[in-house]
């Protein structure tokens, strides 16, 4: 049987008993896999845009005997998927806007979609805002440390949800909410790459400089403020 660590565990963990997901870049299906010989899942899909992982998950699910329960598609994210044929999906290790991207063109498949459960890589402001402002409300987060690195995820579902400030949108509401564990060390990251920029830019002679020095170091501020 396939087992899972790290992100994809915890992935996995927010996937409701019962439901069929899809699982957009799927690589090797190792979570469509999981979840269905653990019988979370009665069926799944998994999805890849590239030839190599898409032949590597084929090989996966066949070498598991799960043919009859796990469709793997060639395509562009929920492209190759009807509607129906999941509840839940699944999209992790992929920047916020290219989730964002995909999330739009799949709308026929959305429509029939209760639940979204996203890791993104970046930009993770820009995705949470994109779920709220289209009826996407953002019921859990959590932050999963891996391999020296931090990484985020977002469950959502469907209702409304206020727009939060900037740094809620980038920190998550949820995780701000619940102290999260790793919270301080999110926050520590962030405020020493602005550092750093912050020291670069001194560096600089540029019209404007003193706005965007202001600007960032507000942003520091208002980060450590957070964890106050």
């Amino acid at each position: 049987m396939i087992e899972l660590k790290g992100r994809l565990a915890e992935i996995a963990g927010y996937v409701p008993q019962g439901s069929a997901i899809i699982d957009v870049g799927t690589d090797h299906a190792y979570l469509p896999i999981f979840l269905v010989q653990r019988g979370r899942c009665p069926r799944a899909v998994g999805v890849d845009i590239h030839a190599g992982p898409y032949k590597s998950a084929v090989e996966q699910v066949g070498l598991q005997g799960l043919q009859d329960r796990i469709n793997i598609y060639l395509g562009d994210g929920l492209q190759p998927v009807q509607p129906g044929e999941g509840d839940v999906v699944t999209v992790a290790g992929m920047g916020g806007t290219t989730i964002v991207d995909i999330l739009q063109a799949g709308e026929r498949v959305l429509a029939q979609v209760n639940r979204l459960i996203l890791q993104p890589m970046v930009a993770g402001a820009s995705l949470r805002l994109w779920l709220m402002q289209h009826g996407w409300g953002i019921m859990e987060e959590q932050l999963v440390e891996e391999d020296g690195r931090i990484y985020e995820i977002s469950v959502a579902e469907r209702g409304t949800q206020p727009i939060p400030s900037e740094i809620m949108l980038e920190l998550g509401p949820r995780i701000v909410a619940k102290k999260d564990p790793l919270l301080p060390k999110l926050v520590g990251n962030r405020v020493e790459a602005l550092e750093a920029v912050l020291a670069q830019l001194g560096k600089a002679r540029s019209p404007g400089l003193e706005v965007k020095q202001a600007e960032i170091r507000n942003k520091i501020r208002l980060l450590q403020e957070v964890l106050a």
